[in-house]
């Protein structure tokens, strides 16, 4: 119960912006929606916390064990094999066009980073 509402404080939060984008990739907070290019994605609720967590630290190397706490909450028990998952997940949905770079990448030994668009 504590972390679903630790859960529910975290997707409320007000102190950062509603819409975050990163090219053509935009994430809407309060709407919990995202599209890329203008073509709506269709996600589930850990994908869009985990795209939405990722696309607010564009740049920044972030850990399986950070990803577990801060997506999944401190009180779920899962391995690093969960955001592996997920993470290819929506690699999978992301690159669904050709046009599209890579955005997320695997830093070797150190967990995921979402690339900046054009950098």
């Amino acid at each position: 119960m504590v972390a679903r509402v630790r859960a529910l404080l975290r997707r409320a939060s007000l102190d950062g912006p509603e819409v975050l984008t990163n090219g053509p990739l935009s994430v809407n907070l309060s709407a919990a929606e995202v599209h890329l290019a203008g073509r709506r994605l269709t996600l589930t609720r850990r994908e869009f916390d985990l795209l939405a967590f990722l696309t607010r630290h564009v740049g920044v190397v972030c850990g399986r064990t950070e990803l577990l706490e801060r997506v999944w909450g401190p009180a779920v028990v899962h391995t690093g094999r969960t955001v592996d998952q997920h993470v290819a997940q929506l690699r999978a949905l992301l690159e669904d066009t050709p046009a599209h770079p890579t955005l997320l990448e695997t830093v070797r030994g150190q967990g995921y980073r979402m690339r900046r668009w054009g950098g």
